[in-house]
């Protein structure tokens, strides 16, 4: 698989996942939950394994940059979920880059998800606090345990049955 076409479906997912939610509201957070913001975590592990330091960094910020300019440019009304999604975005991204670096001589299993938890963790609070203001504390342990499940379920797509990490070419 090209990396050029895991990047196109990271962004796709992300920005299909802002405009849900800037059309259905709290509720459409289940939706994205369990499929959409999954996929981008676990694909973002697969990016760490190809793109290292400085260029990790800058290119996984642009890439949800890019995300969060493209759900503005097509709805003016999302942007609360835009600068949502980008600071839920960075701090999971912060936090999951440093653990998944730190544990990078795990396996798979291990450093993907677990960096996930904290991704999604990250996320979630940050995401609502922003796009809502405030905070649901069932809806965040929800959504915790739903993108989790999600992350582990799509660990088991592109992992073990696709086995993408052995295919990503540059």
């Amino acid at each position: 698989m090209r990396i050029r076409l895991l990047i196109f479906f990271y962004l796709i997912s992300l920005i299909s996942a802002n405009l849900l939610v800037q059309h259905f509201g709290a509720y459409a957070l289940w939706a994205s939950s369990v499929i959409l913001i999954p996929f981008d975590f676990v694909t973002r592990c697969l990016l760490h394994e190809k793109w290292k330091g400085t260029e990790l960094i800058s290119k996984l910020f642009l890439l949800t940059f890019a995300a969060c300019v493209a759900t503005y440019a097509i709805n003016k009304n999302a942007e609360s979920i835009a600068l949502a999604s980008i600071i839920g975005f960075a701090s999971a991204q912060v936090s999951s880059g440093i653990f998944y670096q730190l544990n990078k001589r795990k396996n798979f299993f291990f450093k993907v998800n677990i960096s996930d938890l904290f991704a999604i963790t990250f996320d979630s609070i940050f995401f609502q606090l922003i796009a809502f203001g405030s905070i649901n504390f069932l809806v965040t342990i929800g959504q915790i345990a739903v993108k989790f499940s999600g992350g582990l379920l799509w660990y088991y797509i592109l992992f073990k049955r696709l086995r993408i990490h052995e295919k990503l070419e540059i």
